[in-house]
Parts: C-alpha cells; structure tokens; sequence
C-alpha cells in the first residue's frame, strides 16, 4: 500500500513539475531587435531596446533615434503602453520595452499611433535604459 501511494505521489509530481516548466517555458522573455520581429515571433513575449517617440497620437519605437530619421518601417515598431506609465519621462529616450509582440494588428485590433507595418509590442513595462546600456 506504501510503495503503491508513494509511486502515484511520485508520478503525479513528475506529471505536475512538466507542466509547471511548460507554462515558465511560454513565458519566457527573449531578447530581440526590432528589425529581426517576424511572423515566427507573433504572440511572444520580448523584450526590446529602442528609442521611443510618444506624441498624443504616436506611439512608436525606433531602433535608435538615428533610424527614426529614415522613417523606414523595417527599423520601427508600434508600442501600445500600459496604464500609469509616466509618458514625459520616456519621451524621445532610449528605453527597454517588454511586452506581447503581435507581427499584424489588422483585423484583431483597433490599435492608432503605430508604423505602417502594423506590428506592436503590447508593452507590459517600458524603461529607461541606463547610461552604461546606451
């Protein structure tokens, strides 16, 4: 009766610990730039450095302040921004953005302020990004 307890208690640990490293697996931040997001990314969780351009009706994120300059879709990204986030502050600065990236907003949502190209960061925080990062 013991030896039959402890291996069901056994197994169901194993069954439980696999599905708890599953779900840490899907949350798991990855470090990426702005020009290498595709369609391979959609859905997941990243984490971003750029320069950010917040206006009343833009909200973008560059690659660096440089690029901005091009307006070339393939260095920008839209950044949908949390709630609370103090916007004066992050203005026109290099920061770090972790969030849900989606490669195409049509369709699914009405998202205003972007690039053309239609992807977004559905920013869970956004950072300044320290001297010594820069």
């Amino acid at each position: 009766m013991v030896n039959r307890l402890s291996l069901s208690f056994l197994a169901f640990s194993c069954v439980l610990g696999a599905c708890a490293s599953a779900g840490l697996a899907r949350e798991q931040v990855r470090n990426s730039n702005i020009e290498t997001l595709d369609a391979g990314d959609n859905g997941s969780r990243v984490q971003v450095r750029g320069w950010i351009e917040i206006d009343p009706e833009t909200f973008r994120l560059w690659s660096s302040e440089d690029k901005r300059e091009t307006l070339e879709d393939a260095h920008c990204i839209g950044v949908v921004i949390p709630k609370g986030t103090d916007r004066e502050l992050l203005d026109r600065k290099d920061v770090i953005v972790t969030g849900q990236f989606i490669v195409d907003v049509t369709g699914e949502y009405v998202v205003l302020g972007g690039c053309r190209n239609r992807r977004f960061i559905f920013a869970d925080e956004i950072r300044l990004l320290a001297k010594e990062q820069q």
